[in-house]
């Protein structure tokens, strides 16, 4: 067999594969990350609702994914910075004024239960849910 004929054979084979990789090697859990959240926030005047909009960026070549967004509410809208996804499992910061804030997530079924340490140096929770699940 010549060798432009098994490297054909082997082209056949390949090719295929990759692209059937690339549609089904999906990054599972955190396709569910994406979209647009709220929840309740605590500050010194009370709560007040928080928007999250999450976008998730898969590298299927680095075999990582990224988290882009914003988080919206009484302080304006600011950008998602430093995002990183691993499952079901997400991390992010957000920059307001001098301070960096450090937040620590975890996708459920309906929910995220979103960790961060606030101003004061308190470590908080906030139950996120989807906004159309809100509205209904």
């Amino acid at each position: 067999m010549s060798a432009s004929r098994t490297f054909r054979r082997l082209m056949k084979l390949a090719i295929p594969s990759f692209i059937m990789l690339l549609f089904y090697a999906s990054p599972g859990a955190a396709q569910g990350i994406s979209g647009e959240w709220t929840g309740k926030m605590e500050g010194k005047e009370g709560s007040f609702d928080i928007f999250f909009t999450f976008a998730v960026k898969a590298d299927t070549l680095a075999g990582t994914d990224t988290l882009v967004g914003t988080v919206s509410g009484p302080m304006g809208n600011l950008p998602i910075c430093n995002g990183r996804v691993e499952g079901d499992q997400f991390a992010f910061d957000v920059v307001f004024g001098r301070s960096t804030i450090h937040h620590w997530c975890t996708l459920t079924a309906d929910s995220i239960s979103m960790h961060y340490v606030g101003f004061e140096g308190k470590s908080r929770e906030i139950i996120l849910r989807h906004v159309a699940d809100v509205k209904e």
